[in-house]
């Protein structure tokens, strides 16, 4: 279950963390995307759940999410604004709308691309 704790990380995978003991530790593929060629990030993850973890520096700096994000029991992938909204509470503000706004963003996505995302990374 892919867990996610604002501003810490989701799961095991810690923003901040050198992607090195994770790389040796779990078998990662790396994902060649958007992300490599616009932000000069290295791409990794897996398919099941499908997960992809943002690399800047050999540091973990975003987490996406295809399949489930949970927080307080509730699976944010597909939740409707309202559900996110309820079960936010002490989330802050400028990460809640954020990740509001990427839900509707990638909902808009839908049907050009089977499954939901929400890419979730540490407020600065």
């Amino acid at each position: 279950m892919l867990e996610w704790n604002p501003n810490v990380g989701v799961s095991l995978f810690l923003f901040g963390d050198r992607i090195a003991p994770y790389l040796s530790a779990i078998g990662f593929e790396e994902f060649l995307d958007e992300y490599n060629e616009t932000l000069s990030w290295e791409v990794y993850g897996w398919s099941k759940p499908e997960l992809r973890i943002l690399v800047e520096d050999d540091k973990i700096v975003s987490v996406a999410c295809y399949d489930e994000c949970w927080y307080r029991g509730i699976n944010l992938i597909g939740a409707d604004i309202a559900t996110a909204w309820n079960v936010s509470g002490r989330i802050p503000k400028t990460i809640l709308m954020n990740l509001i706004l990427m839900m509707e963003f990638r909902l808009s996505l839908n049907s050009m691309r089977s499954g939901r995302s929400y890419g979730l990374r540490k407020e600065l």
